[in-house]
């Protein structure tokens, strides 16, 4: 076994190019070992040697690695050798300020590009944990952090891992995305639905939730609607300032508006009609469209209702009207 003797007096100093000048008291650093005893190196040991001969100019790590920097600089020191600059950088934290670990959920990257996160969220995410650019910019493209980023701007406390953070960032740049290329990112999501509805019914699809994803597996629940019937408890038709009865007048009129409509079958047309029907009848839009939404999607929350009559087409739509009616009836 082969120690690295240490000096028993002065001081090792060195600048840190994150958290400034620092003052290690050689009397407090333990003889590293250098060689164990069967022969290999150390880590400390192979990591000083693979940097100086790779010709290392800057090692940025995380703040862990500090107090070992020191011994690092020491064994330079005494292979005659000129050290590379160090930056270390704040560790990962929690939300509960414990250090991020795998016991507490994903801690690499990867893992969050498989839940549906975009790579440029999570390159932008990424960039923000410790360091900021001194204004109120948040939304950064690659070659914009390349262009701002400095180690001068990195904080020296730890970066709290915020997920609503990325989940908003994450939806900035699917609000941003072509409708082709976003199908095209979401189609590893869509393997249930594609064995029930056409492209196009998934370009509308993805066109229509575009604005509500947080994540691209989002997806895979969102298209359910539109293949699978609604599951639900007949109370939640009725709207909260409402009744059954008032709720089954309003699904038999839409039921007969829809029958009976024969403008194109389409988002734009069918809203503009429906909604002026409503108004022109003098009924309630919360009583009137929120059973319609439930009985169309069987959720609370979902795509406007109309909307998503569009894409389910007028067979569909009327069967879910039916049905609700049936539901609601069986309820009373």
């Amino acid at each position: 076994m082969v120690r690295l003797k240490v000096p028993s007096a002065g001081q090792t100093v060195f600048k840190d190019l994150i958290h400034g000048e620092l003052v290690f008291a050689n009397n407090l650093l333990d003889d590293q070992i250098l060689m164990k005893s069967d022969g290999w190196p150390t880590y400390h040991l192979a990591n000083v040697v693979d940097d100086h001969l790779m010709k290392i100019t800057l090692v940025l790590r995380g703040e862990e690695w500090l107090p070992s920097t020191p011994k690092h600089l020491l064994l330079y020191q005494a292979f005659g050798w000129t050290p590379p600059a160090f930056a270390h950088a704040p560790l990962l934290l929690n939300e509960d300020k414990t250090k991020l670990s795998k016991r507490h959920g994903d801690v690499a990257a990867e893992a969050y590009l498989k839940h549906g996160f975009l790579p440029e969220a999570v390159i932008n995410f990424i960039a923000l944990l410790g360091w900021n650019p001194g204004t109120e910019q948040e939304i950064f493209s690659l070659p914009a952090l390349i262009k701002q980023f400095s180690l001068a701007r990195v904080q020296k406390a730890g970066a709290v891992l915020n997920l609503t953070k990325l989940d908003w960032l994450n939806a900035y740049y699917i609000r941003q995305m072509p409708v082709d290329k976003l199908v095209k990112a979401c189609w590893p999501y869509l393997e249930k639905a594609k064995k029930h509805l056409s492209l196009g019914k998934i370009k509308q699809i993805v066109a229509l939730e575009r604005e509500r994803l947080k994540k691209l597996s989002e997806i895979t629940e969102a298209a359910e609607i539109f293949y699978k019937d609604p599951q639900y408890e007949a109370q939640l038709l009725i709207w909260k300032k409402s009744d059954a009865t008032i709720t089954r007048d309003r699904l038999e009129r839409l039921l007969s508006w829809f029958k009976d409509w024969v403008g194109e079958w389409r988002q734009k047309k069918l809203e503009a009609a429906t909604l002026e029907m409503i108004a022109r009848e003098k009924l309630d839009n919360g009583a009137t469209l929120w059973p319609l939404r439930v009985a169309l999607s069987g959720r609370s929350a979902s795509p406007g209702p109309l909307a998503m009559a569009a894409i389910l087409g007028r067979p569909k739509t009327l069967k879910r009207i039916n049905q609700a009616l049936a539901g609601l009836k069986k309820s009373q």
